[in-house]
């Protein structure tokens, strides 16, 4: 075969180094916001274990993220409705005390579940993203003087913070309506720290 001209040569390996990258490209994290007004922005966000797990005023956090080829744009967190990353998917919520917050959606339907995981910062401390696919876990050094773990519920409009204390207790305000349910509950094996497993079943009643 004759020598291919150098053009062809030329736009080959471009072709290549880009296709190379563009795999690059496909294997990283890729995080997706939905906006209150639905446009989907895609990109890294740099700052997710801060904004996320941070509790406090919404109108001072916002999103930095990577939209690609080093563009980087601030998105204020009270302009967002959904985020998705790594295969969780996170929704903006108005708590009972008006507080704005995002949640994991766990189970969505007549009960929804979500979760929060919450950090309180060290005074000056950095803050690290170390959000991955094992989940949150802050990174390198300590960095949080509080970190905590709740499941919530929403029930009637109403957010209910989750134990299995509190779900004994309120067993039949919130899941009465489902017969089967109930007559589970009545088992002395019933385990009411399963929230997970009571919220599903529950909405599959209706």
């Amino acid at each position: 075969m004759g020598r291919l001209p150098f053009k062809i040569l030329i736009c080959a390996s471009i072709c290549l180094l880009l296709c190379k990258d563009g795999m690059t490209q496909g294997d990283n994290k890729i995080d997706t916001l939905t906006l209150t007004d639905n446009t989907l922005v895609r990109g890294q966000i740099e700052n997710l274990y801060e904004v996320i797990t941070h509790d406090g005023n919404i109108s001072k956090r916002e999103f930095k993220i990577d939209t690609g080829w080093g563009k980087r744009i601030n998105i204020p967190l009270s302009e967002v409705k959904y985020l998705k990353a790594f295969g969780t998917t996170f929704e903006q919520v108005e708590l009972n005390t008006g507080a704005h917050q995002m949640l994991e959606i766990v189970s969505a339907g007549k009960v929804s579940l979500y979760f929060w995981r919450k950090i309180t910062l060290v005074p000056g401390a950095p803050v690290v993203n170390a959000y991955n696919d094992k989940g949150f876990k802050p990174a390198g050094n300590t960095i949080t003087n509080a970190e905590g773990e709740t499941w919530m519920i929403l029930a009637k409009d109403k957010w209910y913070d989750v134990t299995a204390a509190f779900i004994k207790k309120k067993f039949s305000e919130l899941f009465g309506d489902c017969p089967k349910l109930v007559e589970e509950s009545k088992s002395k094996d019933f385990n009411y720290k399963a929230i997970g497993k009571i919220v599903k079943e529950y909405n599959g009643c209706f």
